[in-house]
């Protein structure tokens, strides 16, 4: 026996509405925009109200790490390919001298994704037992001197021709 269509249309409707609401009140609590504490009384009118520190620390912290790592794989050049092999290059007695001159190679995104994911495995196994934010601040303070250029020798994360991971420390 078949239950009634109208049972189901219902049920359906009720699960929707919950689902949406339950979806509603999760982003509501972890947004970290909130209204104006003053409301409409601040002489102060933002247009849209301001951000409690707390809750958006709470936000941003779990999401730090992903947008850091966006910051490395958008850099045109922070993440990069050489034409020759690891063992030519580690030959030359000034080896970053020789990194820094290197011509590079353009990388598609996901190779880019790949080398970071090379360099934070060849990190986390060194006997210093780094955890992943601490890695990351590591490579973001590596990025900060590469961008800025505040450091001569400052050079890209990178693999030699044939996709090995080239030394960087």
């Amino acid at each position: 026996m078949c239950p009634s269509i109208e049972i189901i249309d219902i049920l359906w409707k009720m699960h929707q509405e919950n689902k949406d609401r339950e979806n509603l009140e999760y982003y509501e609590a972890i947004c970290p925009f909130k209204e104006h504490p003053c409301g409409l009384d601040s002489i102060f009118h933002p247009v849209a109200g301001f951000i409690d520190p707390d809750i958006f620390l709470e936000y941003y912290a779990p999401r730090e790490n992903y947008l850091i790592s966006i910051q490395f794989i958008g850099h045109p050049d922070f993440i990069c390919q050489y034409s020759r092999s690891k063992e030519l290059l580690e030959e030359s007695v000034h080896y970053f001298d020789t990194l820094i001159n290197e011509h590079k190679i353009k990388l598609t995104k996901l190779k880019k994704v790949k080398i970071l994911e090379m360099v934070i495995k060849h990190l986390s196994k060194r006997k210093f037992s780094l955890s992943l934010d601490q890695i990351m601040r590591y490579l973001l303070s590596f990025f900060n001197m590469y961008k800025d250029m505040k450091v001569l020798h400052a050079h890209s994360l990178a693999v030699d021709c044939y996709f090995e991971l080239c030394r960087f420390e």
